[in-house]
């Protein structure tokens, strides 16, 4: 092959820099920031195996991920989040003067209440997340309390619906008791940094329908 083109004294009219761009992934960050801006694409070579968390963990975090490809621009809400969701779980949750408007959640007499109208607020919320393109390395924990506090799931990956299923599970019962929630909430967030060795930015949701 080499010596095809010797032969044929062709010279490649690319700079060093420009070949190497061009072993590179030509898939594209889609962030409207870029339309009017220099565009940036994944930096790995062409052809490359899915980028996964374990990769991201041995360049500290620094970037995202989007379907498997690795991104070093940055934009508001790309850098991977660990959301906690703390849900106030007592029997006051039991209520009726708030209701959920999805049918898959109003159908339920159990969840035709406060309960599962926080339920379709924490899913709207996961769902803008996950439609914003950027949620690949995201994880999402959701702790339940009453008197007593618990993780209802732990450190799942954002799929919205998959998640609604299990939040569906949840049930109302008990007094309510703040403490053992916040005493819950930063144990399973230092639980899960150390777990993955990586040092997501954590947003913590905490939802009640009033004091304790």
């Amino acid at each position: 092959h080499d010596a095809y083109w010797t032969a044929m004294h062709f010279k490649d009219p690319c700079t060093e820099d420009e070949q190497k761009k061009f072993r590179l992934c030509n898939a594209q960050c889609g962030s409207s920031e870029h339309m009017d801006n220099v565009p940036s694409f994944c930096d790995q070579p062409l052809w490359h195996p899915d980028f996964t968390d374990k990769d991201l963990m041995r360049l500290d975090g620094d970037g995202f991920i989007l379907e498997g490809h690795h991104f070093t621009c940055r934009h508001p809400g790309s850098k991977p989040l660990h959301h906690v969701f703390v849900v106030n779980t007592s029997s006051s949750m039991l209520c009726n003067d708030r209701k959920p408007t999805m049918k898959e959640l109003s159908d339920l007499a159990l969840l035709n209440n406060r309960l599962g109208a926080v339920v379709e607020a924490c899913f709207s919320y996961l769902k803008e997340r996950q439609s914003g393109g950027v949620h690949d390395a995201d994880l999402v924990s959701f702790i339940s309390f009453n008197t007593t506090a618990e993780a209802f799931f732990k450190a799942e990956p954002l799929h919205a619906d998959c998640l609604l299923k299990e939040m569906m599970k949840v049930r109302a019962k008990g007094d309510t008791n703040f403490s053992p929630a916040w005493l819950e909430a930063g144990k399973l967030i230092n639980e899960v940094k150390q777990e993955t060795g990586l040092n997501r930015d954590c947003v913590m949701i905490f939802l009640s329908d009033g004091l304790a």
